[in-house]
């Protein structure tokens, strides 16, 4: 109305930086998010490489071979099943 004060429509200097970094955050958290998932893909395909202590302390089970057989066929043109599982044998 005429005559009252008002407040411009825009944001402040603390208000914008509020945003901004509220907008920061969602994106890092996102992008955190985003790598655990793909983190958790590649251990459930890997996780049985990470298994040092398995790998090198005891005789390898069947599963270890299982394991470079399976990821042999999905992944044939990287690697070798056989081939991985006689280099983790050595």
């Amino acid at each position: 109305m005429p005559g009252d004060l008002a407040r411009d429509a825009g944001l402040s200097a603390e208000e914008e930086i509020d945003r901004i970094t509220k907008s920061v955050v969602d994106v890092i958290q996102q992008e955190i998010k985003s790598r655990f998932t793909r983190l958790n893909d590649l251990n459930s395909k890997f996780g049985f490489l990470l298994d040092v202590e398995n790998l090198f302390n005891k005789p390898l089970d069947n599963d270890v071979q299982i394991s470079c057989k399976n990821r042999s066929r999905f992944y044939n043109t990287d690697f070798d099943g056989p081939e991985l599982y006689a280099e983790i044998r050595d």
